[in-house]
């Protein structure tokens, strides 16, 4: 058995790392020079300094050489101003000059001039349409010769168609409004015309020819006949007219009859109650009802059927403006069933007893006293559409 193999197995390890770094330690001062040498540095750099006094300063800077002179810069060009501009303007003519005002000398007195005594001016005569003067006619030097007939007669007959056809009386003007249709007349050929003759004259009894005259002014043609109506036709439309006019005096009288009816109805009721009447009630104030009473009247409360119910109720007020309660009664309604109609008359009941508080921040109605009479007894129609007041 080797003793020295045993004495290093029975090492410790600490031991063994303790001797490691030992050796390391003695390597590195014996080889640690050579191999992490310093590097060299560069040799640094000196430069000699010679110190001067001022006058050798002096010395040296007179002796360096001087430099060139600078070139002298060139002379601008002289630049030329612009000529001024000539005012060719004219001159202003001078204003005239006022001359003085002369005073006038005014004589003490004054003559007065005469009043002018207006002239009296004739009436113009009215104008008168100038006539057109005849154009007098050369007189005919050359006798007309007749006509030369096949039958030669002791009387001449006139050619019908040689006379012009000369209206006796004024035509009427001729107006815009649509001229009735002329009546068909039946035309009956006219009977034979006597055939032309002329009687025989003598060249000794040729007298000359008066001088004619041109017509001043053409006809106007004949209007058309009016067309006769038939007189069986005529009564027809007087029975209309007299039947329609008849009627309309009925429908008129009727009107006055209901209207004095009522008059006499209103003064009738005004002396029984003996009310103060006064001037009938205004749009304004019947809104004004109609508008406190509508913001109390709760529709939503109601039942479908009670809210397509229409009903009129009638009211008698107190004098001072409220409802009688009792007297609040439905006189009519339509458009559902008695339990419908039942529950909204409640519904418009509460809204008249509580309209003259008002509702919903809205003021109540108020009522003219004055006009007791016409508000004393009211009738209001309640509908989902609003409430009406007659």
């Amino acid at each position: 058995m080797n003793l020295g193999s045993l004495g290093l197995g029975n090492m410790d390890k600490a031991t063994t790392a303790s001797a490691i770094g030992h050796l390391g330690v003695i390597l590195w001062a014996v080889f640690g020079e050579w191999l992490f040498h310093p590097k060299d540095m560069p040799p640094m750099e000196v430069a000699e300094v010679s110190l001067l006094t001022e006058g050798e300063f002096q010395a040296m800077m007179a002796a360096a050489p001087k430099p060139d002179p600078a070139a002298e810069p060139a002379e601008e060009p002289p630049v030329v101003e612009p000529p001024e501009p000539v005012d060719t303007a004219l001159p202003e003519p001078e204003a005239p000059q006022e001359p003085a005002p002369v005073e006038e000398i005014l004589p003490d007195t004054v003559p007065v001039a005469p009043e002018v005594q207006p002239i009296a001016v004739p009436e113009p005569a009215p104008q008168v349409a100038e006539e057109e003067q005849p154009i007098p006619v050369p007189e005919s030097t050359i006798a007309p010769k007749p006509r030369p007939a096949q039958r030669i007669t002791d009387v001449p007959v006139e050619s019908e168609q040689d006379t012009p056809e000369v209206a006796e009386e004024a035509t009427p003007e001729v107006s815009d409004q649509a001229e009735p249709e002329a009546e068909v007349v039946e035309t009956t050929e006219p009977a034979a015309a006597p055939e032309e003759s002329a009687a025989m004259i003598s060249p000794d009894a040729t007298e000359s020819d008066a001088p004619e005259l041109a017509p001043t002014r053409s006809l106007r043609p004949q209007s058309r006949p009016e067309r006769q109506v038939q007189a069986d036709e005529a009564p027809e439309p007087e029975a209309q007219a007299t039947e329609e006019a008849e009627a309309q005096v009925d429908a008129e009288a009727e009107a006055i009859a209901a209207a004095l009816a009522e008059a006499a109805a209103t003064e009738t009721s005004s002396a029984d109650t003996g009310l103060p009447e006064g001037p009938p009630m205004t749009a304004g104030e019947k809104d004004g009802v109609r508008v406190a009473i509508n913001s109390c009247w709760n529709i939503g409360s109601l039942s479908s059927a009670a809210q397509r119910v229409k009903l009129v109720m009638r009211v008698e007020m107190n004098e001072d403006g409220t409802p009688i309660g009792p007297s609040i009664q439905m006189t009519s309604y339509e458009g559902g069933d008695d339990a419908a109609a039942q529950q909204a008359f409640e519904a418009a009941k509460r809204a008249v007893v509580r309209g003259v508080r008002g509702c919903g921040g809205k003021p109540g109605y108020q009522l003219d006293p004055a006009k007791y009479g016409q508000w004393n007894v009211m009738n209001l129609t309640f509908d989902a559409s609003g409430m009406r007041l007659r």
